[in-house]
């Protein structure tokens, strides 16, 4: 059979496949849940772990006391979007923004000599305006 540490590997793995699902899936509160294990992990995992494991307590606390239930229940799931419009496609929030700033990058790096200071504040302006836009929407 398998040895304790074996067990140990594949609890780590299932957990954090687990954490992955509930990313594409957006569901907050098993996210949320995950990061219950992960802290206990991280803080089982002491010298190397003890920011993560504090982040993930932050976290905790956020949720559940420092924030008021509407301010609580956004940044419980309020932290994915969906760019496909598919089942399973979701993305964290962080890692659509970097998708944002790689495009508005690449399309002033492909701009090359013709690129000019309008042009460029015509870019900033665009992804500026987009923010205050969703933005307002999160606010209806």
């Amino acid at each position: 059979m398998f040895s304790t540490t074996a067990a140990h590997v594949w609890l780590t793995v299932l957990c954090f496949f687990n954490f992955l699902a509930a990313i594409k899936e957006g569901d907050g509160m098993r996210l949320m849940r995950q990061y219950k294990y992960f802290m206990l992990y991280c803080k089982a995992n002491d010298p190397h772990s003890t920011k993560y494991s504090l982040q993930c307590l932050y976290q905790f606390f956020l949720v559940h006391s420092l924030l008021s239930p509407k301010d609580s229940e956004r940044f419980t799931w309020n932290r994915f979007t969906n760019n496909h419009g598919k089942k399973g496609t979701n993305i964290p929030l962080d890692e659509a923004t970097e998708h944002s700033n790689n495009y508005v990058k690449q399309a002033i790096k492909n701009l090359g000599p013709n690129l000019t200071e309008a042009l460029y504040q015509e870019y900033v302006n665009l992804k500026v305006l987009r923010h205050q836009s969703l933005k307002i929407l999160m606010n209806l």
